[in-house]
């Protein structure tokens, strides 16, 4: 059994290898340092998935999600987050 560990950073293959665990409202870091919350799989394949995007905020405002349909690969989640950042 897979325990999934939050604030851990993973392996680049670990969630491809484990993408049975991922579900809708997980919130990762990326490779890049962007954070991301998935959203739905991508239909027809078995891997990739469309994902709300976090935004910074611009013009004073708190950040917030984003949903420009920005699709990801598995390879690319690198840390589980308990929440959205903070600011």
């Amino acid at each position: 059994m897979t325990v999934l560990q939050q604030g851990k950073v993973q392996q680049p293959d670990y969630w491809y290898e484990h993408h049975h665990l991922l579900q809708s409202g997980m919130i990762f870091e990326l490779e890049d340092g962007g954070v991301v919350q998935l959203d739905r799989p991508v239909p027809g394949d078995g891997t990739d998935w469309y994902v709300f995007d976090w935004t910074d905020g611009w013009g004073g405002r708190d950040g917030g999600w984003a949903a420009y349909d920005t699709r990801i690969h598995p390879t690319d989640l690198r840390q589980l987050l308990p929440s959205a950042p903070t600011h």
